[in-house]
């Protein structure tokens, strides 16, 4: 009898000791523009060699209400390291709060991986914009929803076939400082064309550039079989950061090509118009 009492009392503590522990961190805060900013969420196993494969997540942040300087406010996912069937699959902004959730029914236990190594798995890099101008970056401050009352940040991992919650708040961290990069001149170092946004879209999107020196720029949209579609620019542009929109009205839905050529330097990027 007293061997099977033992027994009973360890027993939670064994189990306990079988579940994956984590960090969550939010890093890499840039500012790419005026009215956009993008950050990463990585999530880590931390006590390795026990298995952290994971099961789900609900993430919630706070930031300051007034950074959006009154502007409408979109957030939506760039990349992600998950598997596809765990990548997050809700991302919305309500006045001061972000929302991210992964709810990976569909994959079964063993798929989803979390890294131990190095910053860890890649949850997702983000985009936040305004329809306006942001305040400056140091007026963001982002912070975990961690704590009831709800919502709040929550990590599920499985164990054996169970999905278990083990969301453990004091290892939810904000690691901003060290990635700012804040966008302080027009002047910019290189040439660069970034991915349109949105994307997918319908019927109209908008394509940034940057410009390192005054010079004649063409900017062209192309069907996937090579047929010009539209033309953005073609002209002489100033140094510094452009932007060009391509209203699709009447353009069928499917994959178009924006090329950007400038001298030597060429670029293009692939782009989804959904009807």
């Amino acid at each position: 009898m007293a061997n099977l009492i033992f027994l009973l009392l360890i027993y939670p503590v064994a189990a306990s000791a079988q579940n994956p522990t984590y960090s969550l961190t939010a890093r890499n805060l840039h500012l790419i523009a005026p009215d956009s900013l993008t950050f990463d969420l990585y999530l880590k196993h931390t006590n390795f060699p026990t298995t952290f494969s994971f099961a789900g997540s609900q993430m919630f942040l706070d930031f300051n209400c007034n950074f959006a300087n009154g502007g409408v406010l979109s957030f939506r996912l760039i990349d992600s390291g998950m598997d596809s069937c765990c990548r997050p699959s809700l991302t919305t902004v309500n006045q001061c709060m972000i929302r991210t959730t992964s709810n990976p029914a569909t994959c079964e236990p063993g798929r989803c991986e979390i890294s131990h190594t190095g910053l860890g798995t890649l949850f997702g890099k983000f985009s936040l914009r305004t329809s306006t101008s942001f305040l400056p970056l140091d007026s963001f401050r982002l912070q975990w929803r961690s704590f009831l009352p709800n919502p709040f940040t929550k990590i599920f991992a499985y164990i054996g076939n169970v999905n278990i919650d083990i969301s453990t708040p004091n290892t939810h961290f904000i690691d901003l400082i060290s990635g700012i990069n804040e966008q302080t001149s027009a002047s910019v170092l290189d040439f660069n064309l970034y991915q349109n946004y949105p994307n997918p879209f319908n019927p109209s999107t908008r394509i940034e550039f940057d410009l390192s020196r005054k010079d004649f720029v063409s900017l062209k949209i192309f069907d996937i079989n090579g047929r010009e579609v539209a033309t953005l620019v073609d002209e002489s542009v100033e140094s510094g950061r452009h932007s060009a929109v391509w209203n699709a009205e009447g353009v069928a839905s499917g994959i178009y090509l924006a090329r950007i050529m400038s001298g030597s330097f060429s670029e293009a990027k692939r782009m989804l118009l959904i009807r």
